[in-house]
């Protein structure tokens, strides 16, 4: 293709013209102020868990604590390097952690959004109006509204910083110039997200895969970008080798033999999940016309970030719901984009209100889309929900007795301890997010009479956990310490629940601590020791 006859990607294209009467510029802006306004209600508490979690040790970490030896987790050091963005965003501004992380994640959205809506500008000509406002309409529904309570979760990063380099991919696919700089800097923000997940890697594979189809191998292997990536992917693993070995020989070990056990039942169970199932059966049905009505190679390059996505969730293995965020939201984006090419054979072009009737058609399929997601889900449910739930409840508590101090939570769950640790601004003292090791040690009930194995019979990982939580109690001699009287793990019928109080009283320097705590409240499902004193 003769790029000169293309738009190149420094073409500049205003997206409404001063001329156009005022209601088409008001629907034009309805298509970027309605996703950011819905911004402002992440403003509000809770965070998701997840987020919290990952931001809290991310703290830790800059505050002096070593990653994968005073703080023991799965997340790459890449994740715990992005979340210490808001931290250090926090520390300038005063703002909550909590609030930082939403701003951070808004004004990364914005940046994004500036460079999605460039490359739409120089792929898809001006004649295709409608293709223009929906596609980058869209994309804003998706890394603002569809993550809904996951907002801020990995995935949801992912996608923000992945969606420049999925429609240059559209870009490289069609023979349309991009400027070197401008294409290793897409590159560089993809793999930023990318490369916090090895499933992520999923994604670029397919893309470049397409790619290699669509332009053949002389083209694709003089192309530096899938290079980029791939360098991407080892800088960090080198950055791991170097900097964190710990990860691999403290952490990979652990989530080898406990973590990946714990979940949903593997790929299949994963497939067959609502998420995942529907979201599959709409692929399947979009792929086709995604290569024959499409005319601005972006829909392909779509399809695979989506496709990416549900390998990169049935790798997990877990069924959780934010895994399917990539592959929901890219399936999202691909209908809109088919919807909007086929409808630009047959709009009128010239004829009195004919833009006025195109952006009409935007927002009212975008109108859709809001009512169909909001069917399936509660927005903002959790916060308005927030003042009786057990995350304020606990926070309350906390404050009360803790003040800022240290807390420890025995609990197979992450939520709701986190974020109730970042709203009570106080610190976990103890190396876990949560107790995922002894649920993963205990998730089979193996019939003995023995509930816990002899600390003699423990595996290295089991004896590492049995003996760093009495270390922190020790050590860090928390104010408060909750325990979650559910264990999460099988009830064995010949020995009974779980009690993680039980489990850890067998350790003669635990036992000996824990006569300085007594019990000062009961809520939920949690027991609430306080420190004497």
């Amino acid at each position: 293709m003769d790029s000169s006859v293309e738009p190149s990607i420094t073409s500049v294209t205003r997206a409404v013209a001063p001329t156009q009467p005022a209601s088409l510029r008001i629907l034009h802006a309805a298509v970027f102020v309605v996703p950011f306004l819905w911004l402002i209600g992440h403003l509000f508490p809770p965070i998701n868990h997840d987020a919290a979690a990952v931001l809290d040790f991310s703290r830790r970490w800059l505050e002096g604590e070593r990653l994968y030896v005073d703080l023991i987790d799965i997340n790459t050091p890449l994740t715990f390097l992005h979340y210490a963005v808001p931290v250090l965003l926090s520390y300038v501004t005063g703002l909550a952690t909590p609030t930082a992380l939403v701003v951070w994640f808004a004004l990364i959205i914005a940046g994004t959004t500036w460079l999605c809506q460039g490359l739409i500008a120089s792929i898809v000509p001006e004649d295709r109006p409608l293709t223009r406002t929906l596609l980058i309409g869209l994309i804003l529904f998706g890394v603002t509204i569809v993550p809904s309570d996951e907002f801020g979760q990995r995935e949801h990063l992912m996608i923000i910083l992945a969606m420049p380099y999925v429609l240059a991919a559209g870009a490289r696919a069609k023979g349309i110039a991009i400027r070197p700089g401008h294409a290793a800097f897409y590159a560089g923000l993809a793999v930023l997200g990318f490369a916090m997940k090895p499933h992520f890697a999923a994604i670029p594979v397919l893309i470049e895969l397409y790619l290699l189809c669509a332009r053949g191998f002389r083209r694709t292997i003089a192309d530096p970008v899938p290079w980029m990536i791939a360098a991407g992917f080892g800088a960090h693993v080198l950055f791991i080798l170097l900097v964190t070995p710990d990860y691999l020989r403290t952490v990979m070990p652990l989530a080898l033999e406990y973590y990946l056990g714990l979940g949903d039942g593997g790929p299949l169970a994963v497939a067959l999940s609502s998420h995942t199932n529907a979201t599959i059966a709409a692929l399947v049905l979009l792929a086709w016309p995604a290569f024959r009505y499409d005319r601005t190679g972006i829909a392909p390059a779509i399809l695979m970030f989506a496709l990416g996505g549900i390998v990169s969730d049935l790798a997990q293995g877990k069924g959780w719901p934010y895994h399917a965020i990539p592959a929901m939201v890219g399936t999202m984006v691909l209908f809109g984009l088919v919807v909007a090419e086929t409808l630009e054979r047959y709009l009128p072009r010239g004829t009195p209100g004919a833009e006025t009737r195109t952006a009409t058609i935007s927002v009212v399929l975008m109108a859709v889309v809001l009512y169909l997601f909001a069917l399936g889900d509660d927005p903002f449910r959790k916060q308005l929900e927030y003042r009786a739930s057990p995350v304020a409840q606990l926070v309350k508590i906390v404050k009360k007795h803790a003040k800022g101090g240290r807390v420890l939570v025995l609990s197979p769950g992450i939520y709701p301890h986190y974020p109730m640790v970042n709203y009570a601004r106080a610190t976990m003292a103890m190396p876990f997010m949560t107790m995922w090791t002894i649920q993963g040690v205990y998730r089979d009930c193996d019939g003995t009479e023995n509930r816990y194995h002899a600390p003699a019979d423990m595996e290295a990982g089991e004896r590492f956990v049995f003996d760093a939580i009495p270390k922190s109690l020790i050590n860090l001699k928390p104010d408060v310490v909750i325990v979650d009287v559910d264990g999460g793990i099988t009830w064995c019928e010949d020995s009974g629940a779980f009690s993680f109080l039980d489990y850890f009283n067998r350790h003669p320097a635990f036992e000996t601590e824990w006569r300085n705590y007594y019990l000062i409240e009961e809520y939920n499902r949690y027991h609430i020791y306080a420190r004497r004193r």
